[in-house]
């Protein structure tokens, strides 16, 4: 297998030549979505983030609640979740044969669990927004860091690095002449 080639590329190939490895596909793709949808079928109405963040993190000011509820959180978030590695382009879900209606409204739902594993991450304390840091690091940045003109640092103008080896081993006094 070609090392610029991803897996995923492959299964494509792959089941376009196959009519069964499509239908493999979307068995997966559909017990993934299904996964997702009991992960969250505890979520109390109307299912919005705020009730997602109760239900996956509990009252985030409590780290025990935090600790108790990891596991389920984790399963939901993770970058490995059933759903997103199954729902990595349109490519594959086409060659699970879905339809137009479908593609959309599966695309639709991975949007928005991704913005919802997002809000449960930073409600967790799993994953840091910087955008409101931002404007204060540029301040930091820009007031004690600068950028002066150039000036001589070291008395090395016009040596190399083997120059100044050499003139170590050497005994020479370091000048522009070596």
């Amino acid at each position: 297998m070609c090392w610029s080639r991803s897996p995923r590329r492959d299964f494509n190939h792959r089941s376009a030549h196959n009519p069964s490895e499509g239908a493999k596909g979307r068995e997966r793709l559909d017990s993934a979505i299904e996964v997702l949808v009991l992960l969250c079928e505890r979520v109390e109405p109307p299912r919005g983030e705020l009730e997602h963040i109760h239900y996956f993190c509990g009252n985030t000011e409590i780290t025990e609640d935090l600790d108790e509820r990891e596991p389920l959180r984790a399963r939901f978030t993770s970058p490995s979740s059933p759903l997103f590695g199954h729902l990595a382009g349109l490519q594959m879900l086409e060659a699970a044969e879905y339809g137009v209606a479908d593609i959309a409204r599966i695309k639709g739902q991975l949007d928005y669990h991704v913005n919802v594993c997002e809000v449960v991450r930073r409600a967790s304390g799993e994953s840091l927004d910087l955008k409101s840091y931002e404007a204060d690091m540029r301040y930091l940045l820009d007031t004690y860091i600068g950028a002066w003109e150039r000036g001589k640092i070291s008395p090395f103008d016009g040596i190399g690095p083997t120059g100044v080896v050499a003139a170590q081993y050497s005994g020479c006094r370091f000048s522009s002449s070596i």
